[in-house]
């Protein structure tokens, strides 16, 4: 017959690897880890690129190669919009969902709290 599981032994011998290895995992860190990347994506859901700048440090080549290049980019983008304007909607309605999902999480243990309070 097997030795019945102890959740909280396993659990200290995690904590003990993690420390072992240097990790630093709190719920502080996590939350700070979660804001951090939530902001990523808000900042950074439109893949469109259309800052894109095309240029040429050579003095006589350099006006010829630009033209050059904007053809291609050009052609290039015809082929690849498309993709760039799907993964943009994709990464919009995926953020709009998490800043949801958080918002009601939030709601949530604020409704929580206030009810462990009147206990």
């Amino acid at each position: 017959m097997s030795k019945p599981t102890n959740v909280e032994e396993i659990m200290e011998r995690i904590r003990k690897k993690m420390k072992k290895r240097g990790a630093k995992w709190s719920r502080a860190n996590v939350r700070n880890k979660i804001s951090e990347d939530l902001k990523l994506l808000k900042d950074n859901w439109d893949v469109d690129g259309l800052n894109y700048q095309i240029f040429s440090h050579r003095k006589f080549l350099g006006p010829i190669l630009i033209t050059g290049r904007e053809l291609v980019h050009g052609e290039v983008r015809r082929y690849v919009d498309p993709a760039l304007r799907k993964q943009s909607e994709f990464n919009a309605a995926a953020v709009r969902i998490l800043n949801y999902v958080l918002k009601k999480i939030s709601k949530n243990k604020k409704r929580h709290t206030k009810r462990r309070k009147r206990r």
